[in-house]
């Protein structure tokens, strides 16, 4: 048989079959999907509006693809009112492959064999089928896959932190109505609605059981309606704990000590009183200028260059706050010294 079902185990013991967070599936080849054409509405005619269902073919999968298979079987004898044992059979044997269908075959075989000695066959009804396919999950599922699955959602289970409370739930309740599909399983293994809420509760965040008590709130005391609508708001309450603050604009003009606001501290601005020099527009202070070399001689036009040199933009006066005068008396002087040169 096939060796792909043994179970990993992992330091805390046997890994369970079923996972809050299904394993990622492996890319399947269109070769090995079968497309089922189904009704809409069972039991309906024959022209009914339809619709595709593609399953992958089985051989040997692990227990959770096993279990889709089988809720695939469902639908499909559901939908289509596959009541025949012939029809079953067939459609199982277009599903199976390898040792999954040596499995159901060899059930097959050894429940029609008659123990009478005319050797014929017993005629195939749905119990055979039943049973073939209960031999095929004996192939598949780990030993005693079904303690170590309840014991694991007892002990071990943990709300992954990615996973909203609603999803959670949606996750523990599909995982228990799943139990039914593993070998051994009655209806007396699954979990009730209370306990449900009671494995939920105990998964959940440390800081989410103190903020139930803080608040008074017993999980198990109300259904799992109450414990989504507490794990909502404790959810939504830490999103907006973590959500990013505007940033203070004026905490952040404070530390600068080059401001708008320090700038007219400092020229007497912005306090409602004028200062001494307001209006007065400073100069930069030029250095002394070089004294001419000793012994060098200028003549008149040499000297009036110079002057005019500097004339052309004569200097700018401020008394007071009164008006900028332009003094233009070297101009005058420099065109006296032209005309004696």
């Amino acid at each position: 048989m096939s060796t792909a079902t043994e179970p990993t185990v992992l330091m805390g013991g046997v890994q369970p079959c079923l996972t809050l967070i299904p394993r990622s599936k492996s890319d399947v080849d269109e070769t090995e999907l079968i497309e089922f054409t189904l009704k809409l509405r069972a039991g309906s005619g024959t022209n009914a509006p339809t619709y595709k269902r593609k399953v992958a073919r089985f051989n040997g999968g692990s227990p959770a693809e096993w279990i889709e298979v089988l809720e695939a079987l469902d639908e499909i004898f559901a939908q289509n009112a596959l009541t025949s044992p012939q029809d079953r059979e067939n459609t199982i044997r277009t599903i199976l492959r390898g040792d999954s269908l040596t499995a159901f075959e060899s059930s097959i075989y050894e429940s029609r064999a008659n123990p009478e000695p005319d050797g014929r066959q017993l005629p195939l009804d749905e119990e055979m089928i039943t049973k073939a396919l209960q031999a095929v999950s004996q192939d598949v599922f780990p030993h005693r896959a079904l303690c170590h699955q309840i014991r694991w959602m007892q002990r071990r289970m943990r709300k992954p932190a990615g996973m909203g409370i609603r999803q959670f739930v949606a996750a523990i309740s599909q995982m228990n109505e799943k139990l039914i599909r593993f070998p051994g399983a009655t209806k007396d293994d699954l979990f009730k609605a209370d306990q449900l809420v009671e494995l939920a509760e105990f998964a959940l965040p440390d800081s989410w059981r103190a903020k139930f008590d803080l608040a008074g709130y017993v999980p198990t005391n109300f259904d799992k309606n109450r414990l989504i609508a507490e794990g909502e708001q404790i959810e939504r309450a830490t999103a907006l704990a973590k959500a990013p603050k505007p940033k203070d604009k004026s905490a952040k003009n404070t530390g600068k000590t080059g401001s708008t606001k320090n700038n007219f501290a400092r020229k007497g601005k912005g306090n409602g009183h004028h200062s001494a020099n307001a209006g007065k527009v400073t100069t930069k202070h030029k250095g002394p200028s070089k004294a001419p070399e000793a012994g060098k001689n200028f003549s008149g036009n040499k000297l009036r260059k110079e002057f005019i040199g500097d004339l052309e933009n004569p200097p700018k006066f401020l008394i007071g706050s009164f008006r900028p005068c332009v003094v233009r008396f070297f101009t005058s002087i420099s065109k006296k010294i032209s005309i004696t040169a």
